[in-house]
């Protein structure tokens, strides 16, 4: 393995990091067993944290499905109304359609007010 050299770095230094180095692959070759249980261990400890994690997240889809399905019948239900105003409006325009506008009541009215006159 190639490592990078620092220039700064004396010789000495080196040697040291060299043997650090060293150390820390003998115990790491010395304590296989300890390693992989404490990795076996942090695994099911991870594995657990998920698992956990997993149930409250689908506890709370839980709860927002319960809620979307609330609002749903609520659209509904406003979906209902709103046709029912729709039918309503419907009616009204075609009744206003039938009676007469203000303009031609005026009309109406003064042509009364000449036949009126006219007959007397």
């Amino acid at each position: 393995m190639y490592t990078r050299v620092d220039p700064d770095v004396t010789p000495a230094r080196r040697r040291r990091v060299w043997v650090d180095r060293l150390k820390w692959r003998s115990r790491i070759v010395c304590m296989p067993v300890k390693k992989s249980k404490i990795k076996k261990d942090y695994n099911t400890i991870l594995l657990e944290k998920l698992g956990h994690d997993f149930g409250i997240f689908g506890e709370g889809l839980t709860h927002i499905t319960c809620k979307v399905d609330k609002i749903a019948d609520d659209v509904v239900q406003l979906k209902d109304g709103i046709l029912d105003v729709k039918a309503e409006l419907a009616l009204i325009r075609h009744e206003l359609k039938e009676k007469v506008g203000r303009d031609e009541f005026k009309l109406l009215e003064n042509r009364v007010a000449r036949l009126e006159k006219a007959r007397v």
